[in-house]
């Protein structure tokens, strides 16, 4: 039997050991204020956690017979079928 050393290994590790180039401060590049950032921190703020008309439209689909479409179902079944089947190949 022969064994083969894999001395490219060693040059693939010390590729891997530079260090990048520090970038530039995400500040500086990006162009942006100090105004503008707390203008957006203030929106975001003021944005409500909880979306009525969101609530209202998935309690709407919940409690409707026709949701999901029965082609979304297919669908899906479809895809279980194909993982499931790989699945059991492995």
């Amino acid at each position: 039997m022969e064994i083969k050393l894999n001395s490219g290994l060693d040059a693939l590790a010390r590729a891997g050991a530079v260090s990048p180039k520090p970038k530039a401060a995400a500040s500086q590049s990006s162009g942006l204020s100090f105004e503008e950032t707390q203008a957006l921190n203030e929106s975001l703020l003021a944005t409500p956690d909880i979306r009525s008309e969101a609530v209202t439209r998935g309690k709407e689909l919940v409690s409707s017979a026709a949701y999901p479409p029965p082609e979304a179902i297919q669908r899906i079944a479809n895809l279980l079928a194909m993982n499931l089947s790989s699945e059991a190949i492995d």
